[in-house]
């Protein structure tokens, strides 16, 4: 399994010990974490080319809403270029709250982007249902 954007490697924790695991994140402090636990990590960009190997599955934990439009292009096209099987996205679904909710959804919507905030992208604004 390749993990993109894969923070501190906590998806391999749920893979059978027979499943082979690589995770590439941009993050040093959560690699240098990931790594010191033994997972397989490398401190790597999800944009660049040379970061990505074939792989049977892929998995897109929590990335897609921090990207651009034109990004996950960048990124899904380098993915199904190395993808031999499958290509797993789980992506918190955030995109009615402000609709459904009104104020206290806007509310709650500031408070996720102020959660989520990694250190390397800002959240503006949480994508439509058209979007996603």
């Amino acid at each position: 399994m390749f993990d993109i954007a894969a923070g501190y490697g906590h998806a391999a924790n749920f893979l059978h010990p027979s499943n082979a695991y690589y995770g590439i994140d941009m993050n040093k402090h959560f690699v240098s974490y990931g790594r010191n636990r033994g997972k397989n990590l490398g401190l790597k960009s999800i944009f660049d080319p040379a970061a990505y190997r074939p792989s049977d599955i892929f998995l897109a934990i929590d990335i897609i809403h921090h990207l651009s439009a034109e990004k996950s292009k960048e990124l899904f096209n380098l993915v199904f270029q190395h993808a031999r099987k499958k290509v797993i996205i789980i992506d918190p679904a955030f995109v009615s709250i402000a609709r459904k909710y009104g104020p206290i959804g806007a509310l709650l919507g500031w408070f996720f982007r102020l959660l989520d905030n990694d250190g390397f992208t800002t959240i503006d604004r949480w994508m439509s249902e058209r979007e996603y």
